[in-house]
């Protein structure tokens, strides 16, 4: 079974900065954090554009999912069901969608 994108909650969000930004200060993982909070299935060129943030996996696997994990949620990315295409209507090179998920629980009977 295909997990779901999650939309975060106003207080999972304020956890998650917590945990992936020093107080005060948003680095590029919190940057990250913030638009996926509210926009799931977010490609490699929206995080350029709204976030100045090139590699997404570098942040994702190093400072962001390592410090989220006991809240049960992580950051992950899947291929699209369709072609990406930019605002010319041409097939673009960002083929990933980036998203948060909710870490599936033994008592659900799920895995991760």
């Amino acid at each position: 079974m295909q997990k779901e994108p999650v939309f975060l909650t106003h207080s999972e969000l304020q956890q998650v900065l917590t945990r992936v930004s020093p107080p005060g200060i948003e680095h590029a993982a919190a940057r990250i954090c913030r638009l996926l909070a509210n926009q799931p299935k977010t490609t490699s060129h929206q995080f350029k554009q709204v976030c100045s943030v090139g590699n997404i996996s570098d942040q994702v696997s190093k400072r962001i999912n390592p410090r989220i994990v006991d809240l049960g949620l992580f950051v992950a990315c899947h291929k699209p069901p369709q072609l990406v295409l930019n605002k010319l209507s041409q097939r673009t090179g960002h083929h990933m969608l980036w998203s948060f998920y909710r870490a599936a629980n033994d008592a659900d009977g799920g895995s991760q």
